[in-house]
């Protein structure tokens, strides 16, 4: 080999040797100086986005689908009850459709099963869970799928016509068999 293109290859070694010494020891200083002036700049940049710039933070709560079409419809709430109003009596209440297809035989199987486990009683949640008084408290019994909770009244004297003793007390429909 020629004494040029050793020198060059030695050169070209203890320069990269040289790198990598330096940035072991020089990242970390970059590192620390880069998260300090981080954090004390943050402050700096909040205060400039918020107080100069006037940025504000706005809160966005989830809407109810019933607030949801009246503020699509442009809607007041008496206009919403009356428009509900009209379409129970156009297609009949969400109560009995829900009660005619399929919560009447629900409710009747839950009874059964109450009764022959040795219960007389039990009580609807506006969720449509469906519990029992044990000795150890409470425990639930069924389940009503698709169960219109705000239509309890309705359900009520449902339940009364087929026979079942039942009070809407608010949040609970008590039904005794």
């Amino acid at each position: 080999m020629d004494g040029k293109k050793v020198q060059k290859v030695l050169m070209i070694f203890l320069a990269c040797t040289a790198g990598t010494v330096m940035l072991q020891l020089v990242a970390p200083l970059l590192l620390g100086i880069f998260v300090n002036v981080a954090s004390f700049s943050i402050p700096f940049v909040v205060y400039y986005l918020f107080a100069v710039k006037k940025w504000k933070i706005q809160i966005i709560k989830p809407v109810r689908e019933e607030e949801q079409d009246s503020a699509q419809t442009g809607e007041t709430g008496e206009q919403t009850e009356t428009a509900g109003e009209q379409m129970k009596e156009e297609t009949g209440s969400l109560a009995y459709e829900w009660y005619t297809a399929g919560g009447r035989e629900r409710i009747r199987s839950i009874a059964d099963n109450i009764l022959a486990s040795g219960n007389l009683e039990f009580w609807i949640r506006t969720d449509g869970i469906c519990n029992i008084r044990t000795k150890k408290g409470y425990r639930r019994f069924g389940n009503l799928p698709g169960y219109p909770g705000s239509e309890a009244s309705e359900i009520t004297a449902y339940l009364r016509q087929d026979g079942f003793r039942a009070a809407n007390e608010g949040r609970y429909i008590y039904v005794s068999i």
